[in-house]
């Protein structure tokens, strides 16, 4: 794996990350204790959340919630890259009170 760019704060995180020729099997079914917002940028790949399964094109985004099972399935050894962004509530409490941007989020 190639990390291209890693930035780690207090409540938030953001990974840019490239595999050139990645195993097929690398990603384990996990859930995370903050938001994750993930962009996949390109490969053959799958994403996994809870029991729904998506066939991923270049520049789809999802938004995951805290505690939902997630997992990226990649098809082939194909060259596979993402950003992922996860931030704490309190990360974005502090720049929206109201939960606005969270509560349009997550009611979907």
């Amino acid at each position: 794996m190639d990390y291209v760019n890693e930035i780690i704060g207090k409540d938030y995180f953001f990974h840019h990350s490239r595999h050139e020729k990645p195993e097929t099997n690398i990603f384990k079914l996990h859930t995370h204790d903050a938001f994750e917002v993930y962009l996949f940028i390109n490969g053959d790949a799958m994403i996994n959340i809870e029991d729904r399964f998506f066939k991923l094109e270049p520049y789809d985004l999802f938004f995951i919630q805290p505690g939902r099972f997630h997992r990226v399935i990649l098809n082939s050894g194909n060259a596979y890259e993402r950003k992922v962004i996860r931030f704490e509530y309190s990360f974005i409490r502090n720049i929206d009170p109201e939960d606005i941007l969270l509560g349009s989020l997550t009611r979907l």
